[in-house]
């Protein structure tokens, strides 16, 4: 092969330039609008891809169109694009959303706060997609970060600027600019700036409720989401988090019989926000504190039980009746319900249990493990992010618990196969967590305990670690 064969076929092909050069795989020069590349050969140029988001370095704010209710640069009409069609997919994979979708793309075109917002959480996520969803931080070397950087500090600017102005929408506006603020300090590990953004949100949030005039749908949308993420958030003392949310449910009640899949994933939601604080309380107490609770954890436990029985009476009814008439969509939402109340369920009947009684469990460890490794097979179009928790919690707590250090690689195997985020929960993070769990015991129980196939699969997941 020639040199310059050989230099062509190793070229780079372009990622970011319009349709036409990248199809005849030479180099675009980007021009906005249209590149002049392609007139100059004679050929028409056929556009750019909006939902690519920006890669170069040095973004700068020259060269800036109308649209979206004001002056916009290309990167951020990239970046608004790359949000519809790629982040809202991901944030509702699990469960559509009509009306977030609607609301999100019709604020985004009148409030320029929100853009900037929407454009900083789309390269953060853009960028998290592209390293495997690991724990970054801030790196102002990254032109996503730095991306990132510039728009949050226009929404902040542009907040400020309205602070003191009477606008009814200003509220929403401020509410929905922190959700984004604490979904991209999740996905760069600040759990610290997640953890102020999430507090201030959930307390603004309930002081527009209570006024007269402000308690919209997207308020209360808003309201349940930041509980949600606080109450996951309880598991996290001593990660960015030293302190109890501010959440504390009852024991929900919900109809008698489910009719949607929507009845089903909101009533396991109440249901999970209760059993979560519970069992972040028996997870923190030593054991000389449970046995000193014992009498009134066991009841609430046994009302927990009691609870997620009646729900799955009333779930197992609805599915046996409609599932096969149902969307591939709401067969799928049904499958993640299920997987969040039998995760919950199993984690309730051992968080009360002596070590030596866990081995009792294995069982059910293992076909929880080998339900979430068919249903990942289910997912073709798998999220990278999404606002419902579904397979983390679960897993994480069978490559932490289970007796059998198989079951448990086995877990933690799963949770490798798919780097995504679940709410607050980290794939990435919940692996790591595992990894030093399971050691930590493999040095208890000694290295005799561990059979050598299992030690390479294990050791083929520490490595990256």
């Amino acid at each position: 092969m020639s040199d310059i064969v050989r230099r062509k076929f190793l070229g780079k092909r372009s990622t970011k330039g319009c349709r036409t050069c990248r199809a005849r795989h030479v180099k675009c020069d980007e021009a906005p609008g249209a590149c002049r590349n392609c007139p100059a050969t004679g050929r028409t140029c056929d556009g750019y891809d909006e939902h690519r988001l920006p890669v170069r370095k040095g973004w700068s704010a020259r060269g800036t169109m109308v649209g979206y209710g004001g002056q916009m640069t290309p990167d951020e009409r990239r970046g608004l694009s790359y949000f519809q069609n790629s982040v809202i997919p991901s944030l509702f994979g699990f469960f559509d959303c009509p009306m977030w979708r609607r609301f999100l793309l019709q604020i985004s075109q009148t409030e320029p706060a929100v853009w900037h917002s929407i454009n900083m959480l789309s390269a953060i996520y853009y960028d998290a997609k592209e390293n495997g969803m690991r724990v970054s931080g801030d790196d102002l070397s990254n032109a996503q970060h730095t991306y990132a950087l510039e728009q949050a500090t226009r929404a902040f600017s542009l907040l400020t600027r309205r602070s003191a102005s009477s606008d009814p929408e200003l509220r929403q506006v401020v509410l929905l600019c922190c959700f984004l603020f604490v979904l991209s300090e999740l996905l760069l590990g600040r759990y610290d700036n997640a953890f102020v953004h999430l507090r201030s949100g959930t307390q603004l949030a309930r002081e527009f409720m209570r006024q007269k005039g402000l308690q919209s749908p997207v308020v209360r949308s808003l309201l349940d989401w930041f509980i949600f993420l606080n109450v996951q958030s309880s598991h996290l003392v001593g990660i960015g988090r030293d302190d109890e949310p501010e959440v504390a449910p009852g024991i929900p009640t919900f109809p008698a019989t489910f009719r949607n899949v929507q009845e089903t994933r909101y009533t396991a939601r109440h249901i999970i926000n209760s059993t979560c604080m519970f069992l972040a309380r028996c997870w923190r107490l030593s054991d000389s504190e449970k046995m000193t609770e014992y009498e009134e954890l066991w009841a609430k436990r046994q009302s927990f039980l009691a609870t997620f029985d009646r729900f799955e009476r009333q779930f197992e009814s609805l599915s046996q009746a409609s599932y096969h008439g149902m969307s591939r969509q709401d067969q799928r939402s049904m499958e993640i319900v299920r997987l969040q109340y039998q995760s919950q369920y199993l984690a309730l009947e051992g968080c009360l249990c002596a070590p030596q009684d866990l081995a009792a469990l294995t069982p059910k460890h293992a076909a929880f493990v080998s339900t979430c490794e068919r249903l990942m097979g289910l997912f073709p179009d798998r999220p990278a992010v999404t606002l419902d928790i579904g397979f983390i919690p679960g897993l994480h707590m069978v490559a932490t618990q289970c007796v059998d250090f198989s079951v448990r690689v086995r877990a933690i195997e799963a949770l490798c196969a798919w780097p995504h985020c679940e709410g607050i929960l980290k794939s990435n993070l919940a692996v790591e967590l595992a990894v030093q769990a399971l050691e930590a015991d493999m040095q208890r129980q000694g290295e005799a305990c561990f059979p050598e196939p299992l030690k390479d699969r294990f050791q083929a997941i520490v490595m990256p670690w």
